[in-house]
């Protein structure tokens, strides 16, 4: 795919986020583009939890996403954000294998403790990835930081 495909999905992301102008210059030059795709690969997950009407397209989607991140465990990246993803060693297959988590948790959830079961195994997914792509160690208490930022996020989008 070309440059122009994946610009658009940086583009998508940068009009959603405008204030990654504010905070981009805080990220290291050499890891900016990587955590650019990074934001925008996980607004593609936000856009797949929170969707509306009918699922089934997103279903899909997530399932796609699972085959992908799958190989980019052995450097066969096909999307445009994998070509700047995946050379990063990260734990793709953990987060593949935690995508159908979101299906679940698109339904209300009865409490806070039941939509932070159905999203503790994505969210902790998420912060093993970050981990890597950030070049940081594993932090005690990360999983749970991505887990009440996906929630919150959920909260904004439904406009609550």
């Amino acid at each position: 795919m070309s440059s122009t495909a994946l610009d658009s999905f940086l583009d998508k992301w940068r009009s959603r986020w405008p204030e990654w102008s504010v905070a981009e210059p805080f990220v290291a030059e050499p890891q900016r583009h990587v955590a650019l795709a990074w934001f925008a690969l996980l607004q593609e997950f936000d856009d797949m939890l929170n969707t509306a009407g009918d699922p089934l397209p997103a279903d899909a989607k997530l399932a796609w996403w699972g085959e992908e991140l799958r190989s980019w465990a052995a450097q066969r990246s096909r999307h445009p954000l994998g070509r700047v993803l995946e050379p990063v060693r990260a734990p793709w297959v953990q987060l593949a294998e935690a995508l159908p988590d979101l299906v679940e948790a698109r339904t209300v959830a009865l409490d806070a403790a039941s939509a932070e079961r159905a999203l503790g195994n994505y969210a902790d997914a998420v912060a093993a990835v970050e981990a890597v792509v950030f070049a940081d160690k594993p932090r005690k208490g990360a999983g749970h930081a991505v887990l009440l930022q996906t929630l919150a996020q959920r909260l904004q989008d439904a406009g609550v």
